[in-house]
Order: C-alpha cells, then sequence, then structure tokens
C-alpha cells in the first residue's frame, strides 16, 4: 500500500453499534442500529454508514482484537492495540499513572514511518484529532519510543465544533517566541 489509514476509535461509538453489529443476537446483546449491506461481501456495517459501506471493498475490517493482561484501564488496551504487543506488569501495578517510556515498544505509524524515505514536504506520520489522552494522563503506546522521537508521528490538534481549525503543535512558536524574531 502507498498509505495507511488506522482508525483508533478511542472514546468513539461502540464497535458493536458500528463495526460488528449482532443483529440476529437476543435483545440484550445488540445495539439499536441496523446493518447495511456494503460493497465488500459478507461485510455489513452500521446503517450510520452508508457512504464508507460505499468503499468497504478497500477496507480491512479487524474484528478479533482481544488482550492478555487484564488491568481494566485503558493504558494497557491503547498500548496493545498501538503496538501489538503485550503491556508488561507496570501497567498491572501503576494502572493510569503508567506514563510513556523510553523503551516502550513503538506506535505501529511510526513503526511503518521509520521504514520508509522520508518525504521532503510531509511528515511520515500524523496523529488527529489530538493524541489520545486526556489531561493529566498521557497514554503510553502512541510515541515511537524506542524507535527515536524523530519517528514519533505529527500531532493535529483540532475539535468536531470547528473540524477545519486544525493545527500542529510542532509547527507553532513556543510561548513568548514571535515570528519576528
Amino acid at each position: 500500500a502507498k498509505s495507511t489509514i488506522l482508525f483508533f476509535l478511542c472514546g468513539g461509538a461502540s464497535h458493536m453499534d458500528l463495526w460488528d453489529l449482532k443483529p440476529d443476537a437476543p435483545l440484550e446483546y445488540r445495539g439499536p442500529f441496523q446493518p447495511i449491506q456494503t460493497s465488500a461481501p459478507g461485510v455489513r456495517l452500521s446503517e450510520h454508514l452508508p457512504l464508507l459501506a460505499k468503499q468497504a471493498h478497500h477496507l480491512a475490517l479487524v474484528n478479533s482484537v482481544g488482550g492478555t493482561v487484564n488491568t481494566n484501564d485503558h493504558h494497557a488496551g491503547y498500548y496493545y492495540n498501538l503496538t501489538g504487543h503485550v503491556p508488561d506488569q507496570s501497567f498491572v501495578t501503576k494502572g493510569n499513572n503508567r506514563t510513556p517510556q523510553p523503551d516502550d515498544w513503538p506506535y505501529m505509524g511510526s513503526v511503518v514511518a521509520s521504514r520508509r524515505p522520508a518525504h521532503p514536504n510531509l511528515p511520515n506520520a500524523v496523529s488527529l484529532p489530538h493524541m489520545p489522552s486526556r489531561a493529566p494522563y498521557t497514554r503510553p503506546g502512541q510515541f515511537a519510543a524506542r524507535l527515536g522521537v524523530e519517528h514519533d508521528p505529527m500531532y493535529i490538534h483540532g475539535t468536531r465544533e470547528e473540524p477545519l481549525k486544525l493545527r500542529g503543535p510542532a509547527l507553532s512558536l513556543e510561548g513568548g517566541i514571535t515570528a519576528d524574531r
């Protein structure tokens, strides 16, 4: 592939309400939405994704992700899903206080970016609309870590209220520094 887009839905709609509906399951196990046919044989998506359903033959839908470390916190889940590596024991002992470490396994986008030739005008990895974190937590698994900060994704920040007002902190001047300097 020339490029890859990862939709990591942190805090988004339920997986079973968009991607893996269970219309034949008992009422207490299924969501309120209906599945629709897509352009991919045997794949059905939520009625709320009609435009994506037309492009489903271009998707690789993964419904088999699970975890092996039962920490019951989002930090370990993010780490596992974004790096492909089982969280170590520090996720169990520290929980949401487990911060990113330089020797963590790298974010999969950083791995791909580190293996591709650098583009002269564009970053090799981008993440938006924000880092998947809420203050005061910075979740492990979203950085290049042991690959080095030069392979961190470029973060683009934005909000759903103003979707066209994106900003790149890496392109902004630090506090107190003006463009005239």
